[in-house]
């Protein structure tokens, strides 16, 4: 490894240091969690039916994990417009089709006459829907409690124009 060949070089490379993960607090480490745990939630049991086992990825449990997939995308970004957004619509979109799913699932399994239940909610769907839910619960917390930064440029006079008058954004 090389040293650096003048004091200036040192001291650029000991003050640039990289950020670490949760870049906006502990609202981007537990909706990234809950998004994981979603995308794995669809990948276990939803029903167990008198045929065998539909799993989540059978039906539209692919648009709760594509859901959570697009919320992670916002949950990794470095940009926190990125990150306010996207885990807020990808939870809704998780949580959704498990609402949806556990609705369709209740006019379907309803109990027989003898006492039979046709199918029943798996453990997948269970933990998809409360995943879902906790993402939901940080990504709401995140879009309330997580500031902005100051806008950079003009002199922070309603509209956007700086001291010559002329607007900053175009």
């Amino acid at each position: 490894m090389s040293s650096p060949t003048n004091n200036t070089q040192a001291k650029e490379g000991a003050t640039r240091r990289r950020p670490r993960f949760p870049w906006f607090g502990r609202h981007q480490l537990w909706v990234t969690l809950s998004l994981v745990v979603v995308i794995i939630g669809t990948m276990l049991p939803w029903f167990d039916t008198f045929i065998g086992t539909r799993y989540g990825l059978d039906g539209w449990g692919i648009l709760a994990a594509w859901g959570a997939a697009v919320g992670l995308v916002g949950a990794f970004s470095v940009k926190i417009h990125w990150f306010r957004v996207l885990p807020l619509v990808g939870s809704a979109i998780a949580v959704g089709i498990v609402v949806w799913t556990v609705i369709e699932g209740i006019e379907v399994c309803t109990v027989a006459p003898d006492g039979s239940a046709p199918c029943r909610p798996a453990i997948g769907l269970i933990i998809t829907g409360a995943a879902a839910l906790n993402g939901l619960w940080w990504s709401v917390r995140a879009f309330r409690e997580v500031v902005l930064p100051p806008r950079r440029g003009g002199s922070g006079s309603p509209g956007g124009a700086d001291e010559g008058g002329t607007s900053a954004t175009r």
